[in-house]
C-alpha cells in the first residue's frame, strides 16, 4: 500500500523516529531533522530531513524533483554536531534552490566535524537501505532521498578529475566504512 506522506514512507523502512530537531527560528526554511537509531544496522544512527520536499527543485531545464537528505554514521548519542551539519546543509540546498545530483561534490571547505578532516560531501543514492527507500512516489514530482557521504579533499579532487563512476569503483574495491567519520581517505 502506498504511503500518504514522507514520514510514513521513511518510518516504514527505518522504524519510528527516535528524536527530532526543528530548523532554528532564525531560518526562513521550515524543516526538521529526524534521527533513527540502529538503522540500517545496530550502533548506527540515520538522520533524515523532513520538510525539504515542500520545495520543488530543478534538476535540468526539463526535470524537477523533490528531495530529502539522509546521513548515517556510527556516532555517540546524541550527536548535536551531525544535527547542526544537517541543518546547515539543508539550508544551503534550499538557498541554492537546485537539486543535488548523484556524483556531485559540495566542497571542499572547512572540516565538517571536529573529529575528522573530511571537508566535502559526496552525493549518492542511499544504497545501504532496502530497495524502495530512495524514492517516495506519493508526491508530484516524486521525492528522492539523497545520501550525503562525507569525503576528504583528495577524494573530492579525484571525483572532479576522473568522474563519480571511477570514484564509486574505488569505493566498491576498497570497501571503506563510509559511516565512520574518522575513516581514512581511499585515495593513495
Amino acid at each position: 500500500m502506498p504511503h500518504s506522506n514522507i514520514i510514513e514512507h521513511v518510518e516504514s523502512y527505518l522504524g519510528k523516529i527516535d528524536q527530532g530537531w526543528n530548523a532554528p527560528l532564525a531560518s526562513k526554511n521550515h524543516f526538521s531533522i529526524a534521527r533513527f537509531c540502529d538503522q540500517p544496522v545496530e550502533g548506527m544512527s540515520t538522520y533524515v530531513t523532513l520538510g525539504l520536499n515542500h520545495h520543488i527543485l530543478p534538476m535540468t531545464e526539463e526535470r524537477e524533483v523533490r528531495q530529502e537528505l539522509v546521513f548515517s554514521a556510527f556516532v555517540p548519542d546524541p550527536s548535536n554536531e551531525i544535527v547542526f551539519f544537517m541543518l546547515r546543509f539543508a539550508d544551503l540546498v534550499l538557498s541554492k534552490h537546485e537539486a543535488l545530483l548523484r556524483g556531485q561534490v559540495i566542497g571542499p571547505g572547512k572540516s565538517l566535524f571536529s573529529s575528522s578532516a573530511m571537508n566535502a560531501i559526496y552525493i549518492s543514492m542511499p544504497v545501504i537501505f532496502e530497495e524502495g527507500f530512495n524514492t517516495f512516489e506519493g508526491s508530484s514530482p516524486p521525492t528522492v532521498l539523497v545520501w550525503l557521504v562525507p569525503i576528504f579533499a583528495d577524494e573530492a579532487r579525484y571525483v572532479e578529475k576522473y568522474g563519480w563512476e571511477k570514484f564509486e569503483d574505488i569505493l566498491e574495491q576498497k570497501d571503506p566504512d563510509l559511516w565512520n567519520i574518522e575513516r581514512q581517505s581511499v585515495i593513495d
